[in-house]
């Protein structure tokens, strides 16, 4: 009996292991998504910045002020994008922690059945060396 519930202990705790990979792999694409929107975002701004001095003053500016609200509005939308990845990551890393700590405690509640089967089985082992020690006893007395 002990043995089976060892064994659903074990399930339990590769169910949960699987949810933490689950959980690790959707942040680290959650993180790379942000990374590259990021990455967007600088050479956004970086573009917008070569071509306001590009066309400052030259007879093309007249064009410049429209582009450069379709860059502000595009980056706002990027920081959006961002902000809204970053509060996904902040939630699944939450639930991270909240299924790690399940996990241990399936951990330390198999740990003690363990504990308890190893400690019965060696409260039988000298139960059985006792008795046959009396009977050895009883046999060379008489």
């Amino acid at each position: 009996m002990v043995a089976k519930k060892i064994k659903t202990f074990k399930t339990l705790i590769r169910l949960h292991e699987d949810k933490l990979n689950g959980l690790r792999r959707k942040i680290n694409d959650l993180d790379i998504e942000r990374s590259n929107l990021n990455k967007s975002l600088t050479e956004l701004v970086s573009q917008a910045v070569i071509e306001a001095n590009k066309y400052t003053g030259s007879e093309y500016a007249f064009i410049l002020d429209t582009y450069l609200k379709h860059v502000e509005n595009s980056r706002k939308r990027l920081l959006e994008q961002i902000y809204s990845l970053d509060y996904r990551i902040s939630q699944l890393q939450l639930e991270l922690s909240v299924q790690f700590a399940e996990l241990k405690k399936f951990e330390i509640a198999q740990q003690n059945r363990v504990n308890i089967y190893q400690e019965k089985a060696r409260q039988a082992e000298t139960k059985f060396f006792d008795e046959l020690n009396v009977m050895k006893i009883n046999s060379k007395s008489s």
